[in-house]
């Protein structure tokens, strides 16, 4: 049970679903929506660390990041 618990912990430290992992969690057998999945970790996790990035630019006073559209293709 402590391996399971520790797992579970680095795991939730990056902040990545099990779907976006590849990984079959042990308390369910499916893992959802990948495509719901990849946009709603977009939005509250890569967009906020893009809009800090973008933030040197204004700091720097010129374009020094530029970061693409996201674009979400799983077919």
């Amino acid at each position: 049970m402590i391996g399971y618990a520790r797992e579970a912990n680095v795991l939730a430290a990056h902040r990545v679903t099990y779907g976006l992992q590849g990984i079959i969690p042990n308390n369910t057998g499916r893992l959802g929506n990948a495509s719901q999945a990849l946009d709603v970790f977009y939005k509250n996790e890569v967009a906020p660390l893009q809009e800090l990035f973008e933030t040197f630019n204004e700091w720097a006073g010129r374009e020094i990041v530029r970061l693409p559209p996201y674009e979400a293709n799983l077919n």
